[in-house]
């Protein structure tokens, strides 16, 4: 059911009796509910805060502003300048030098007690 309050469309979630701005059908769902009604989070909401959080800048790096999934051998887009690709580059090394301290934090102790 749709309602109109003060110029903006609101739809009322059938569980919690309230307007809301969006609602949400995830996979399996039979209602649209609330995003409060289904407890949906953000991704940066579940991430860890180190490693996850490390993992989605630089995906979010790539893909946004390198037009690129390979973190490797990124290529510089046409309309980029030399200077801003270098500027990016620079960050993704840096999240990566960042990435493998993690890695190392995480996995130093089991590696030092042979169990991995």
């Amino acid at each position: 059911m749709l309602d109109r309050l003060v110029g903006r469309w609101f739809a009322l979630c059938p569980r919690l009796r309230t307007p809301v701005a969006k609602v949400y059908l995830p996979p399996g769902g039979k209602r649209f509910l609330a995003g409060k009604a289904w407890r949906v989070a953000y991704l940066s909401q579940n991430a860890s805060l180190t490693f996850d959080r490390l993992c989605i800048t630089r995906d979010r790096l790539l893909a946004r502003k390198l037009k690129s999934r390979d973190p490797d051998c990124p290529l510089k887009p046409k309309w980029m300048r030399n200077r801003t690709r270098e500027s990016h580059l620079d960050r993704l090394e840096h999240l990566h030098v960042r990435m493998d301290v993690e890695m190392m934090r995480r996995f130093a102790p089991a590696l030092l007690a042979g169990i991995v």
